[in-house]
């Protein structure tokens, strides 16, 4: 029982300890490359002759005391009055915000991490890496962004209208993205001659890309007159077809008929000339007339 209360009482000691220190982040935009304030506030007259420290990680990394940065190219620590302490983060990496950052003063203390987000964080990529080809009449663009943040918002832009890309793939090892962008077209998605205008929003600023490529004039016409559609290639042949059986069946009903015609029978017609005429004698043992014919 008297452990517990013992336990009890550290736990209210903590709080109140922990209630009198607090940080925050100076600026509004945390920008990577650049110094970053954060500035510590301890309640009035609170331990006014106690040391003051800055440490780093959960190993509590010493980085000022008081006035003295450990490592003064990195870090500034100042005690600006006794209810104000700051630590600058000179140049500033991606891996700086990834600790815990703890301002110390006597036993009291504040201990989180920097928080970033959409809002506070703007990084530009560091790399930018754009393929633009076209494949079997199908256009093909691939965005490719290195350490970044936040994620940007990307289209292309051809004759005042807009195609959105789509995030084909992403990763966030600690703080910065690496996002790659992917847009399939059957349209070009560049004019003839020009490049392909790419439009991103990070956060509030936007980035224009202008991505040269090899494709010319020519290579857009023959891509266009290639591609014909399924139904018109059936249409093409269904109707070719048609064609040739109409021609071979007259053809079999010209023949027939010719050969039909051949084989009727057509009477002779005798003039004068052709006819044989009765022998001037009678045959008196026949009493059969006579019938004249055609030679």
């Amino acid at each position: 029982m008297r452990g517990f209360r013992i336990m009890v009482i550290m736990i209210m000691i903590e709080k109140a300890l922990l209630s009198n220190v607090q940080w925050n982040i100076k600026q509004k935009m945390i920008e990577i490359g650049k110094s970053l304030v954060l500035d510590c506030e301890i309640s009035h007259n609170f331990q006014p002759n106690k040391s003051r420290q800055w440490t780093r990680g959960e190993e509590n990394q010493l980085l000022c005391f008081d006035n003295i940065a450990i490592d003064s190219n990195k870090y500034d620590g100042r005690i600006h009055s006794p209810t104000a302490y700051s630590l600058t983060i000179l140049n500033l990496t991606e891996d700086d915000l990834v600790y815990v950052y703890s301002c110390r003063v006597g036993f009291a203390f504040k201990k989180k991490q920097i928080e970033v987000n959409d809002s506070n964080l703007l990084h530009t990529p560091e790399t930018t890496d754009v393929k633009y080809e076209m494949w079997n009449g199908n256009y093909s663009l691939r965005l490719d962004f290195s350490q970044v943040f936040p994620k940007p918002l990307c289209r292309v832009k051809l004759n005042d209208e807009y195609k959105n890309l789509t995030i084909a793939n992403e990763k966030q090892p600690r703080v910065l993205y690496r996002v790659v962008y992917v847009l399939e077209s059957t349209e070009a998605l560049h004019s003839c001659g020009e490049t392909v205008n790419i439009e991103c929003d990070i956060g509030r600023q936007k980035l224009n890309i202008s991505a040269k490529h090899d494709l010319d004039c020519k290579t857009l016409d023959e891509t266009k007159s290639t591609i014909i559609p399924y139904t018109a290639i059936a249409v093409s042949i269904t109707a070719f077809f048609v064609v040739v059986v109409t021609l071979i069946l007259v053809c079999y009903i010209y023949i027939r008929h010719k050969n039909s015609k051949g084989k009727e029978y057509k009477p002779t017609t005798c003039n004068e000339d052709m006819l044989v005429n009765m022998p001037k004698e009678p045959n008196i043992q026949s009493n059969k007339k006579f019938q004249p014919y055609c030679l």
